[in-house]
């Protein structure tokens, strides 16, 4: 049984990795490509929050923001 620490490194991740879309995936397109991309880094910036009230909460957001504009443009 994991940590609450590693299931919330899991869940950080969750949507980038239903994705399927990493460095190796030359030929995906480049909005996937970008989707991956702001999907890892809102993944990481939630790591960095960790539940506490700081600049990270606001990268977050933009990321959401990002993510919403390039998957309704899909």
């Amino acid at each position: 049984m994991g940590s609450k620490d590693e299931e919330e490194e899991t869940d950080a991740f969750t949507d980038y990795d239903m994705l399927s879309t990493g460095p190796q995936h030359v030929f995906k397109s480049k909005d996937e490509q970008k989707l991956a991309v702001f999907e890892l880094s809102r993944g990481l910036a939630t790591l960095g929050v960790n539940g506490k009230e700081n600049s990270f909460q606001r990268v977050v957001q933009g990321f959401d923001q990002i993510i919403k504009r390039i998957r309704k443009n899909k």
